[in-house]
């Protein structure tokens, strides 16, 4: 078994935890989803989701829009998705550990030309978050 992860039966509950940037680079969205149940009694129960707004120097450089990231601005990036999943997790009242999985949705037409280096982003987020099991897919 997964940690998240109870069995009872037939009965098994598995906590999600979804990341996104929306498409104005204005911040990052966390919800985490209680999964419980399998095949088609599988039943989501989401927890208020919430929203952290990028610091100023990120939101700056969204705007500068220069060639290449600089190491400081991912870092902060990632540090903002990390305390947005924080939070989620926190009024699901759960703890990283409690995670099954972890998604990241970047912005399908950001509004800056900045290029976001996203795999490296989503390395920061997952080393902060689930260490202990660093496991990184790309579609």
């Amino acid at each position: 078994l997964y940690a998240g992860t109870t069995c009872g039966g037939a009965n098994v509950n598995r906590h999600f935890l979804g990341l996104s940037i929306g498409s104005g680079l204005e911040g990052a969205d966390a919800v985490c989803v209680r999964a419980t149940g399998l095949g088609l009694d599988l039943k989501p129960h989401v927890a208020p989701a919430g929203r952290v707004a990028f610091p100023p120097a990120v939101r700056d450089l969204f705007r500068a829009a220069p060639e290449a990231a600089p190491p400081e601005f991912v870092r902060a990036f990632a540090d903002t998705l990390v305390y947005a999943a924080r939070q989620a997790l926190s009024k699901a009242a759960l703890s990283p550990r409690d995670a099954f999985a972890l998604g990241l949705l970047e912005p399908a037409r950001p509004a800056s030309r900045l290029p976001v280096p996203w795999p490296e982003v989503a390395q920061r987020v997952a080393e902060a978050l689930l260490p202990a099991r660093l496991e990184i897919g790309e579609d």
